[in-house]
């Protein structure tokens, strides 16, 4: 890891080098096959909920993993540190763009259907 300090707890560390353990098992791989299929396979995402990388940030009680910002920022780093790309991370997070929103202006309804099946559920 890094050297630089950013203040981040115990947890916040444990969690980025979760993150870079991850990838390096995951991710460093891959990037030739990924980039020669021309997609990044299904199976990713479910890795990442296994991991308990999918929904850190979302509330638990929409079924994500808990957390916030901060520790979305340390577990991001440790991606990038240890070999993501920016494409990658837009595209293993897609449900960044649209669940927030759900979760914080949907019905229950709303929420159930669409927010709670997705973040950290590996199904």
């Amino acid at each position: 890891m890094t050297t630089f300090n950013h203040g981040w707890t115990d947890e916040r560390l444990a969690l980025k080098k979760t993150a870079i353990d991850f990838t390096q098992r995951e991710v460093v791989p891959h990037p030739d096959t990924w980039e020669r299929d021309g997609e990044i396979p299904r199976d990713f995402q479910k890795k990442l909920a296994h991991a308990g990388l999918l929904g850190v940030g979302v509330a638990e009680e929409v079924g994500g993993d808990g957390g916030d910002l901060l520790d979305v920022c340390a577990m991001q780093e440790g991606f990038m540190e240890a070999g993501w790309s920016g494409g990658l991370m837009a595209g293993a997070y897609t449900h960044g763009i649209a669940i927030p929103h759900i979760i914080a202006a949907g019905s229950p309804e709303l929420v159930d259907t669409y927010a709670r099946p997705v973040p950290g559920r590996a199904t």
